[in-house]
């Protein structure tokens, strides 16, 4: 089987788990804590590990999706990932070698701007926004989980190169 085809099912059947995983009839949060934003780290990640591919109908359909899914307002959330993985792919990472702290910043600004803006958007709708402490602990876990799904998808990426560069061994 071809190699690219291999890679695109297995990114298929981690999105598809992804977005069942909340739906899942077990909880495995407490009601206080707001669990992360799986999704949008997984494509955040893929998107910034190889900055000249555009996963555009990846990031679309995927967001679309999970809106339908987890009952959220449609089209806001994917508009916002699209953007926002845009703007991050094409003006912080088009040079490969960024460092990790570099990578977690710019994402920890990304998620808590595209938050502040969906809150403001659903405000002057007059849409239900979420409360400030399920709002906190959700960019929290998001901005945590991150470097764990980043260094995953680099350790699946890279099997033949090192994760972290050092200079000294070069």
């Amino acid at each position: 089987m071809n190699n690219g085809l291999i890679k695109n099912i297995i990114i298929f059947l981690i999105i598809f788990g992804i977005l069942i995983f909340p739906l899942a009839p077990v909880n495995f949060y407490p009601m206080e804590i707001s669990s992360p934003d799986l999704l949008f780290c997984f494509l955040y990640s893929l998107s910034i590990q190889n900055p000249k591919k555009r996963n555009l109908f990846l990031i679309i359909f995927s967001t679309l999706l999970a809106d339908f899914l987890w009952m959220r307002a449609i089209g806001l959330w994917t508009l916002l990932t699209f953007i926002f993985i845009e703007i991050s792919r094409n003006f912080f990472f088009q040079k490969k070698d960024q460092s990790f702290f570099f990578e977690i910043t710019v994402f920890s600004f990304c998620i808590t701007t595209m938050f502040i803006l969906k809150n403001i958007i659903l405000f002057l709708t007059i849409s239900k926004t979420t409360t400030l402490q399920l709002g906190i602990t959700y960019l929290l876990s998001s901005i945590i989980i991150y470097p764990i799904i980043s260094i995953i998808e680099k350790i699946f990426k890279n099997k033949n190169r090192p994760i972290i560069k050092n200079k000294f061994y070069e």
